[in-house]
């Protein structure tokens, strides 16, 4: 999990979901704003987990693989604000299904920039 420092807050939040260009996948869509630093916040509402602690782990999964995306210097994922918001069908998506489409959409916005 990234630290307090890198997540959004609710103002910054709704400022880049706003103005920010979105990528989609079946199950995820990533909304890009370019900028300095990299900021993050993964969002997964009731209609995607009834239960809080599957909600949490989708959530943790999202930033796990945003995080290991940064450090490792071959991934595509340069800095901005990355809103990474889970649709419905999100919960029944295996876990690894989940984290390649989550690097195929870094790899859309890397080369998009």
């Amino acid at each position: 999990m990234f630290k307090k420092s890198v997540r959004l807050s609710h103002s910054e939040f709704m400022t880049f979901l706003s103005s920010g260009k979105r990528y989609h996948s079946t199950s995820l869509t990533i909304t890009y704003t370019p900028g300095l630093v990299l900021r993050a916040a993964a969002v997964v509402g009731k209609k995607v987990a009834k239960d809080a602690v599957d909600r949490n782990r989708i959530r943790r999964r999202l930033y796990a693989t945003l995080q290991r995306a940064t450090i490792n210097i071959t991934a595509p994922c340069p800095t901005g604000a990355y809103i990474m918001v889970a649709k419905p069908g999100a919960l029944k998506v295996p876990r690894l299904a989940l984290q390649i489409e989550q690097i195929s959409l870094l790899a859309q916005i890397a080369k998009a920039r």
